[in-house]
């Protein structure tokens, strides 16, 4: 797993988590939606509940259910 920091340094961060709009996004009590492809092509979208740790996004999920 890379650190916020390492793809920081690598220059392959995604966005600007540094941002006051990014770090209320990611200090509040929302929910993240994660997209994936199903095998077909077909998006399928999960609303999970995360948590920013200052250099991880972390996610909740079930094993039972698809993402």
């Amino acid at each position: 797993m890379l650190s916020l920091d390492s793809l920081e340094k690598r220059g392959e961060a995604m966005a600007d988590v540094q941002n006051p709009k990014a770090q209320k996004i990611l200090h509040s009590k929302a929910f993240a939606h994660v997209a994936t492809m199903r095998p077909d092509g077909s998006p399928q979208s999960s609303p999970m509940w995360f948590v920013w740790d200052g250099a991880y996004l972390k996610f909740t999920h079930a094993t039972n259910r698809q993402k």
